[in-house]
C-alpha cells in the first residue's frame, strides 16, 4: 500500500513540475533589468554621493522611483551611510539574539524572529523587501521583541 502511495506522490510531482516552471515565467528580462539598474547606479556614482547618496527623490533612468534590489536602492539614495545604518541594525539584532541563544532562555520563541530578519536581509539582495513596509515591519518588530525583559536574560538588559 505504501508503495502505491509513494508512486502516486512521485507521479503527482512529475505532473506538477511543468506547471510550476511555467508559472515562474521567463526570468531573463527581470535579470536584465536588475543588471541595467546596477550599471546605471554605478555610472552615476561619484565621491560625494558614494557616501551620502542622491536623496530619496532621485532615481535612475530605468527606475525613477523604486528599484528591485533593496540594497542597491539604499546605496543609490542614501549612500554608504544608509547601507551602514541597515547593516548596524542587523548587527544589533544578531548580537541580541546571540546573547539570548547563549543563555538558552526562550530561544525557541525568539529564533523565528531572528530567522525572519535574516530572510528579509537575504531576500533584499535581489528583491525590494528591506526598505518596504513588509521588511521594515519584520525587522522593527523583531528589534522590539529582543528588548522585552521577560524574554531576554537578565544580564542582557539593564534598567
Amino acid at each position: 500500500m505504501s508503495f502505491l502511495v509513494l508512486m502516486g506522490l512521485v507521479a503527482a510531482i512529475l505532473i506538477a513540475i511543468p506547471f510550476y516552471l511555467e508559472g515562474l515565467g521567463d526570468r531573463a528580462e527581470s535579470d536584465a533589468i536588475r543588471v541595467t539598474q546596477f550599471q546605471e547606479v554605478i555610472d552615476k556614482t561619484n565621491p560625494i554621493n558614494f557616501f551620502i547618496g542622491d536623496g530619496f527623490g532621485k532615481g535612475i533612468p530605468i527606475r525613477p522611483i523604486h528599484m528591485e534590489i533593496s540594497f542597491l536602492e539604499i546605496f543609490s539614495k542614501q549612500g554608504v551611510l544608509g547601507i551602514l545604518f541597515w547593516l548596524i541594525l542587523f548587527v544589533v539584532i544578531s548580537y541580541k539574539f546571540l546573547i539570548i541563544y547563549k543563555s538558552k532562555k526562550n530561544v525557541n520563541y525568539l529564533a523565528p524572529f531572528y530567522l525572519s530578519v535574516t530572510f528579509v536581509y537575504l531576500q533584499s539582495m535581489t528583491n525590494p523587501f528591506l526598505n518596504n513596509p513588509i521588511g521594515m515591519s519584520i525587522v522593527l518588530i523583531s528589534l522590539v521583541v529582543f528588548q522585552i525583559k521577560d524574554l531576554a536574560p537578565e544580564s542582557h538588559i539593564k534598567d
